[in-house]
């Protein structure tokens, strides 16, 4: 099989992507946080308006997640397709940090890695011994989401996520409401104390259900815990 003989002759380093993420309890709530962050970061940058849709993807079996460790799905946002794999996360330093691999998705519906063109996705697809597997859709993820960008004194850049949203997996629904910090090249401490103060004015605490464990606990799945941070 295309990729067998890969997995020892070498790597695509992954995204190494640093976040830390506060649930957020009501619209209210999330309204408030927002023109908060909008009014100091105002000298910063004005915020990106996003909206997409995420599909996420595994094999019927959920080898990808229960033997890999790993999250599959389709990114639309803006005529845009991406289609990324991400693994499961540590915390380090009071973020969580997690690899990600990502790369342009085909424009229309795709079923198997194979038909993926080359790229990080279809790389780690094969050193797996996946790209003949059939993927199957579990869920999608709509979500809202305004963005800021926040150079730090320390260096680097603290970005600043607002998300509001709904899991749907057939007739079932769950809410999304949090407020994503992830490091851009910033020291750890500094995003850190750059989020706790955040998270101080406005009584949040770290933690919560990622989306993609939101939409597995609509399908009843139960997920490692090794994969908490996924």
């Amino acid at each position: 099989m295309e990729g067998a003989g890969l997995s020892g002759a070498f790597v695509i380093p992954p995204h190494w992507e640093e976040e830390i993420k506060f649930p957020v309890s009501s619209p209210a709530l999330l309204a408030t946080i927002r023109a908060d962050v909008g009014v100091r970061l105002a000298h910063a940058s004005p915020p990106e308006d996003r909206s997409y849709v995420d599909a996420y993807l595994d094999l019927e079996d959920r080898r990808l997640l229960m033997a890999h460790g790993l999250a599959l799905r389709l990114r639309a946002s803006g005529g845009v397709r991406v289609v990324e794999i991400k693994g499961g996360g540590t915390r380090v330093g009071g973020l969580i940090r997690r690899p990600e691999w990502c790369q342009a998705a085909p424009s229309g519906e795709f079923a198997r890695g194979r038909e993926l063109d080359d790229g990080p996705v279809r790389h780690e697809l094969a050193r797996r011994g996946l790209l003949d597997a059939l993927l199957m859709p579990l869920f999608t993820c709509a979500i809202h989401r305004l963005v800021w960008s926040c150079p730090l004194p320390e260096g680097g850049a603290a970005r600043i996520a607002c998300d509001e949203g709904e899991v749907r997996a057939g007739t079932r629904r769950a809410a999304i409401r949090e407020l994503e910090v992830e490091s851009f090249a910033a020291p750890r401490e500094a995003v850190c104390a750059f989020a706790g103060e955040l998270a101080a004015r406005h009584g949040l605490v770290a933690g919560g259900v990622s989306k993609f464990h939101a939409g597995l606990g609509l399908l009843g799945d139960d997920v490692p815990s090794r994969n908490a941070f996924l």
